[in-house]
């Protein structure tokens, strides 16, 4: 049964691979955030279906008649069968390790994460169903859920814009993208493929949220200076949605960049 389970996660390896390559060369430089979103969302989905999926060119049913094979001896080499049988509890035994302390990881993250909104804060105030908590010392905002996080001093200074931001990765549901993109780690952390298309995946919610914040009015080049000078401060949790998204040069090119035209999103 677990060696089942093994060929089905090597296929759906091999099939993310191929959906994602030809996104990497075409794809990922456009602007259609979007589309490109629920491409990379729709290829993980199908990566997994395609491997169970038996089509009738795929069947082919095959007679072989062979001569009849007289076996004389009692004596039975099972040298090559221990060993076939040894290196497969290896690989169990590995890819299990490797989901378990993933999957550990990923837990240990989200109780930090909902420990940290309410440790320090000064204050709780809820807007359109959305909390937000502010923090006296400084801290990287961020938002997870429904949830914002951000400190007194970035509130006072650059709130509206930040506040902005962090609304629009709330409003886009990217929380949700990054929960089935851990899962999607966890029982396939040794596919590089799923850590691209996760980077990928984060390079997009930043896209959506700084494009949600220019359609609000803000000044794009005021905005693009506070990018710059928070771009120095820590990263956050691999699961929230940060401000401080180290991908400053890209943001602010795509915030530049004309949107892709109904031709380019033909390439999907």
């Amino acid at each position: 049964m677990m060696e089942a389970y093994l060929v089905y996660m090597a296929q759906t390896s091999l099939c993310l691979a191929v959906l994602y390559l030809p996104f990497r060369l075409w794809l990922r430089k456009e602007a259609c955030f979007h589309t490109n979103r629920y491409v990379l969302l729709g290829m993980t989905l199908l990566s997994f279906i395609l491997p169970l999926l038996r089509f009738p060119w795929m069947i082919q049913e095959t007679i072989l008649r062979l001569p009849e094979i007289t076996i004389v001896g009692k004596q039975v080499n099972t040298i090559e069968s221990h060993s076939s049988i040894s290196w497969t509890i290896i690989a169990i035994c590995l890819y299990l390790s490797g989901s378990i302390c993933l999957l550990i990881r990923r837990i240990c993250e989200w109780i930090s994460i909902k420990r940290f909104m309410s440790r320090g804060c000064i204050w709780i105030t809820e807007e359109n169903g959305i909390q937000i908590y502010c923090h006296a010392h400084p801290v990287t905002s961020f938002s997870w859920m429904n949830q914002i996080v951000i400190s007194e001093e970035d509130y006072q200074r650059n709130g509206h814009a930040i506040l902005l931001h962090e609304k629009g990765h709330i409003q886009c549901r990217h929380t949700w993208d990054m929960i089935w993109i851990s899962c999607i780690q966890i029982v396939q952390w040794f596919n590089p493929f799923v850590w691209m298309l996760s980077n990928d995946i984060q390079d997009i919610h930043e896209y959506e949220a700084d494009l949600s914040v220019l359609r609000q009015g803000v000044d794009a080049k005021n905005y693009q200076r506070l990018i710059i000078r928070k771009a120095v401060s820590s990263g956050s949790y691999a699961f929230a949605n940060s401000f401080n998204h180290s991908l400053t040069k890209k943001r602010i090119t795509m915030m530049k960049k004309e949107k892709s035209s109904p031709w380019m999103r033909s390439k999907v």
